[in-house]
Order: structure tokens, then sequence, then C-alpha cells
């Protein structure tokens, strides 16, 4: 799948199901990089809001063919890194441009896919840091003891 500069990737997302749109490419991942009309931009539109799990995830794209680091969408402005976070409704997500495993949606159609462009829930980090607080605080506790 190849897109071009000044071109926009919409995909629509439902986080009350966990499910979202999926495009499937017999092909390599060419994503024009850059700021503005000079890069490939991503909107992210959710349907309907939900609070997912963590590790729930969805594929934007499978493909089969091989995907050049470098080649980044822009989202909101900024390029999305690979295995960057950000918040979309109530959930924080990990956006993967090779991850290994697809998502739930449309499974069954991304049969024969290498590699696939996710988003898969991660804690939200203050969560995660008041869990790992809480942690050792307990590990604290027990050592006085």
């Amino acid at each position: 799948v190849e897109f071009l500069a000044g071109s926009t990737y919409a995909y629509e997302l439902n986080s009350a199901a966990l499910n979202g749109d999926l495009t499937y490419s017999t092909g390599t991942l060419d994503i024009t990089s850059g700021i503005g009309l000079l890069g490939t931009n991503l909107t992210l539109t959710e349907l309907f809001a939900g609070t997912l799990a963590v590790n729930d995830k969805l594929t934007l794209i499978s493909y089969t063919g091989g995907w050049t680091s470098g080649e980044l969408f822009n989202y909101l402005g900024s390029t999305l890194a690979d295995d960057s976070n950000f918040t979309l409704g109530a959930n924080q997500w990990l956006f993967n441009y090779n991850d290994t495993t697809g998502g739930s949606n449309f499974s069954g159609d991304q049969t024969g896919a290498a590699s696939f462009v996710t988003m898969t829930v991660v804690p939200e980090p203050n969560a995660a840091a008041l869990l790992g607080s809480l942690g050792m605080l307990a590990l604290l506790r027990r050592r006085r003891n």
C-alpha cells in the first residue's frame, strides 16, 4: 500500500466493541514522510467511545511485504513514531508499524500478512506509576518486618 505526499489515511474505530477498519495489502508499506502536505496524514475517528482492556489490539493495515522504518504518518501535526504512545478517547494506545501479530478486527481477512500496523491499549502512564509506587511501598514495608 502506498501513501503519497499530502494524502490522508482516515481510520475509524469503535472502542465500545473493539472494532475498526482494516486495509490489506499484498505489497510493501510505503508512507511518504514529512510534516503537513509533504507527508501522509493519519486521522483517527472514534465512532463509539469505550474503555478497553490493556493489550486489546486493532489492526489498521496488514501487509505482506516490508516497511522502511523511516516512513511515518503525521498525527495531529507531529510525526507518529514507531512504538509511540498517544491518547484517544478513554484509552492510551501504543502505535506499531511492523507488529508481528494482528489485532482482533477482521482477523480472517489478515491471513497471509507478515506484518501489521497496530494500535494496542497500554496502561496510562499515571496508572503505571501509581502501581509501581504501591509495589515499592509494599516491598519496603515487607523489608522492615
